[in-house]
């Protein structure tokens, strides 16, 4: 492991969260170095709030502020307000952000994932708000359907019959 990559998940060890936040990046950074359990809302907010503070001095000026604009790219996507006029430059900031990423980081990092991230801007033209169409409540309640499997053969039946006992 290179030794920025050893700086980076010790500025992640580090890190103080509020207590409002639902991961805790200690238990997520093991001795072999990986982030490992984290669910897409840790993934959000690694991206929109942990990853701009953590790449301070660590990269080349140009990578560490495309990972930047990248993240400020998020913040803007999942904002509960949007002003209509702001959409064309966020969709030039998106195609410039991505664009010298690729330029950075060889092709075998990108993928068809990478890719989607121009078109969640033009998700939010056409579907507006982001917040909305959010799965987080959709994955808590799943979460908590699963509590009440009792019967590991039969988790559906198990689960109707806790959930209609309770």
């Amino acid at each position: 492991m290179i030794e920025q990559e050893k700086v980076f998940l010790q500025i992640i060890y580090k890190l103080k969260t509020p207590s409002c936040y639902d991961v805790t990046l200690q238990s997520r950074v093991p001795k072999d170095g990986k982030l490992k359990g984290l669910k897409s809302h840790d993934y959000h907010i690694f991206m929109q709030q942990v990853l701009p503070l953590c790449l301070h001095n660590l990269m080349q000026e140009v990578t560490r502020m495309s990972f930047i604009r990248l993240s400020q790219v998020f913040n803007k996507l999942c904002l509960k307000v949007i002003d209509p006029s702001t959409m064309p430059v966020l969709r030039a900031k998106v195609v410039n952000t991505m664009s010298t990423l690729e330029k950075i980081f060889p092709l075998e990092c990108f993928d068809v994932m990478t890719h989607l991230v121009v078109h969640l801007v033009e998700e939010l033209d056409l579907y507006w708000l982001v917040h909305s169409r959010w799965m987080y409540p959709m994955e808590r309640y799943m979460e908590a359907l699963k509590g009440y499997v009792k019967n590991v053969a039969l988790p559906k039946g198990g689960m109707v019959t806790s959930y209609a006992n309770t």
